[in-house]
């Protein structure tokens, strides 16, 4: 009887930890580093209905938003982003893996911290110019203004919209489009990839491309990584020697019969 007493008064007192220090979503979700800024793993979790609930992220008794370091959302059957993410101080949001074809403007403005966003394996062909858009700053274009990594891979996306980044042009700095059916860039995706000052990664591959447009390379000058493998590529792209800074090219499984310029 007593060994059952202890074993109740434990399991209470550990609830009761939970919902005072912890986000709810480790009562539903798997949670590593726990108590304090905790990874929390919802994958294939029924979680998605109850999204955006404040109480998931905000705690009442402290005011603040629940810390939380990532969080991943992979294989939950997510088909929209429609609603605003309430406030968090998470580093990286994980929503690969699901359904989603549609991203409605300003969805990510209140997780100001964000580093990583990965949307990859996804649904996407079109991505608007504000799905991107932060907080107001003094100064800046509604910057998100934490957001260094942009994983858009795997998705259905032929072309970008010219402003696609321009709330994020002045922070990103790896980006990966690899395995998108592009097979040309045109003019407005070389804006918009362009567009962005302070690009270090760029991945391209598997994105059924021949060759790169004139001067590509010509306007980012950060640029130290570049991934065309896997493209249909048979010569060296001329714009390469525009290229300012780059230390690693990556062309593997590219048709490329001769290496010189002279056929």
């Amino acid at each position: 009887m007593l060994h059952l007493i202890l074993t109740i008064f434990c399991a209470v007192l550990i609830g009761k930890t939970l919902s005072d220090d912890v986000t709810p979503f480790c009562k539903f979700c798997a949670c590593t580093n726990a108590p304090h800024n905790p990874d929390v793993d919802c994958s294939s979790s029924i979680i998605r209905s109850a999204l955006y609930n404040k109480e998931l992220w905000f705690n009442e008794e402290s005011n603040s938003s629940y810390s939380i370091s990532s969080l991943s959302l992979q294989n939950s059957d997510l088909t929209v982003l429609n609603e605003t993410f309430p406030e968090t101080n998470l580093k990286v949001l994980d929503l690969s893996f699901n359904r989603i074809t549609n991203i409605s403007n300003g969805v990510f403005v209140n997780i100001e911290d964000m580093e990583e966003l990965i949307l990859s394996n996804n649904k996407l062909q079109n991505i608007g110019p504000d799905v991107f858009r932060g907080l107001r700053l003094e100064g800046f274009d509604y910057p998100l203004r934490s957001l260094r990594i942009l994983r858009l891979d795997y998705n259905e996306l032929h072309t970008l919209n010219p402003d696609v980044f321009q709330h994020v042009d002045r922070d990103i700095k790896v980006l990966s489009l690899s395995h998108n059916p592009f097979k040309v860039l045109d003019q407005q995706t070389v804006i918009a990839i362009t567009s962005i000052v302070t690009l270090e990664e760029l991945d391209i591959s598997y994105t059924e491309l021949k060759d790169l447009p004139q001067y590509f390379l010509h306007t980012p000058q950060y640029l130290k990584k570049l991934d065309l493998s896997g493209n249909q590529m048979t010569k060296i792209p001329e714009t390469l020697e525009d290229a300012h800074v780059l230390e690693e090219l990556v062309m593997d499984g590219n048709p490329i019969a001769n290496l010189t310029k002279e056929a």
